[in-house]
This record gives structure tokens, C-alpha cells and sequence, in this order.
């Protein structure tokens, strides 16, 4: 279940640098928070898999 979250995790760190190619600010910045936010959810949802279950 951890690893796809990885892998998404991943894709948006890509797609969040491939967004600097853009020559349109306004364009890129709207890119750049879609990346950023999918990318901290992703990231958020994977540690909180990987977090120890309490007894």
C-alpha cells in the first residue's frame, strides 16, 4: 500500500520541477501549487501508512 503512495509521491517532485520549463508565470504557479499540495498530501498519506499501530 506504501509503495504506489511513493511513486505518486514522486511523480509530483517531477512534475513539480518539470513546471520551471513553463515561460508563463501565472501559468506556472498554478502548476506548481497542484504539484506541491498533491505532492504533501502523497507524502502525508505515506507516513501516516508506515506509522507503528498503538496496542
Amino acid at each position: 500500500m506504501a509503495v504506489p503512495l511513493l511513486g505518486l509521491t514522486g511523480f509530483c517532485v517531477y512534475g513539480f520541477l518539470a513546471t520551471y520549463e513553463l515561460k508563463e508565470s501565472l501559468e506556472r504557479l498554478s502548476w506548481q501549487c497542484l504539484y506541491g499540495i498533491l505532492g504533501l498530501l502523497f507524502s502525508l498519506a505515506f507516513l501516516f501508512v508506515l506509522k507503528p499501530r498503538r496496542k
